[in-house]
């Protein structure tokens, strides 16, 4: 038996509008050069997270980076591997 799961509407809508982000970055990537990169801004967009954390995150080597022209792209599987390694099972 499936459990279900309530969240408010606001929450809902934020997740749906970061998952909705998601699938345009990976969208945009395809076939580019830029395969598995996003700039910072995007990172801060799709995680909902300040420059500061981005860049200790970065300095603790939690996640690759690279800097082109003082512009930073941060790789997404490194954030995908940091949600991964941050989740929080649901209680059974």
């Amino acid at each position: 038996m499936e459990k279900l799961i309530a969240i408010s509407e606001s929450n809902f809508e934020l997740l749906n509008n970061k998952l909705n982000m998601l699938i345009k970055l990976l969208e945009k990537g395809k076939g580019s050069v830029f395969d598995g990169w996003v700039t910072e801004f995007e990172a801060q967009k799709l995680l909902g997270l300040k420059t500061t954390t981005l860049w200790q995150m970065r300095k603790e080597g939690k996640i690759g980076y690279s800097k082109i022209n003082g512009k930073t792209y941060d790789q997404l599987n490194s954030l995908q591997d940091q949600l991964k390694k941050n989740t929080v099972q649901a209680y059974h």
